[in-house]
């Protein structure tokens, strides 16, 4: 283990309890979830089916709620305003116009200030700062997991994965020109049921591996 990951490793367990990253992948939903949406500019971008990045995570939300009523979300990249007043990230229960920056390191404070203990980020790129946004996370001591629904080759990409996986998360591949199934993948994270993916790209149920381990 790196010096870096074991710094993190001794962080989360003065924060959370737990003795390692794969005890906190394994808390799945004893702790709370919120779902961070990225609703910066960048995501008026078109698809490939004509629609916008917004509108589909606008079509992705609609079928979280619909199979997981009540889900917490907020959204991060709002533009600040004074009247009324308005901050970087916001609670929300509709997804917003895509508007401002990418505040992630915003995001994942505002969870651990609402005593959220899981994270799931949907986004398609970078954050503003970088730095910012690993201390952040670090400091929030919990799971976070990445969906990363930007271009292929995005910078913003290494940078999610590598958040994602020193949290004791995972940086999945999301398509919002198919707002079904990434909401369904999505659901699956809040719950904590899925957990891995394989190297083509789907989506795995960690338990069901331990369920044949336990039979042999």
């Amino acid at each position: 283990m790196s010096n870096e990951n074991f710094g993190l490793v001794k962080s989360l367990e003065r924060t959370s309890g737990v003795k390692s990253l794969r005890d906190l992948v394994r808390m799945k939903s004893a702790t709370n979830a919120v779902l961070l949406l990225d609703v910066s500019y960048s995501m008026t971008a078109p698809m490939v089916n004509g629609k916008t990045r917004i509108n589909g995570l606008r079509e992705a939300v609609t079928g979280i709620l619909k199979n997981r009523p009540g889900t917490q979300m907020a959204a991060f990249g709002l533009t600040p305003q004074i009247d009324p007043p308005q901050a970087e990230v916001a609670f929300v229960t509709v997804v917003p116009d895509a508007q401002g920056g990418t505040p992630l390191a915003e995001a994942i404070m505002f969870a651990g200030e609402n005593g959220f203990g899981r994270c799931v980020v949907i986004s398609d790129g970078a954050p503003n700062d970088r730095s910012r946004a690993m201390e952040a996370a670090i400091a929030f001591g919990g799971q976070i997991d990445v969906l990363f629904v930007g271009d292929a080759g995005d910078p913003g990409s290494d940078f999610l994965d590598e958040l994602a996986r020193l949290t004791g998360g995972t940086r999945f591949e999301g398509d919002l020109s198919d707002p079904k199934e990434l909401g369904t993948a999505v659901v699956g994270l809040l719950n904590g049921e899925v957990l891995e993916q394989d190297e083509n790209g789907d989506d795995e149920d960690d338990d069901e591996e331990d369920d044949v381990d336990d039979e042999d």
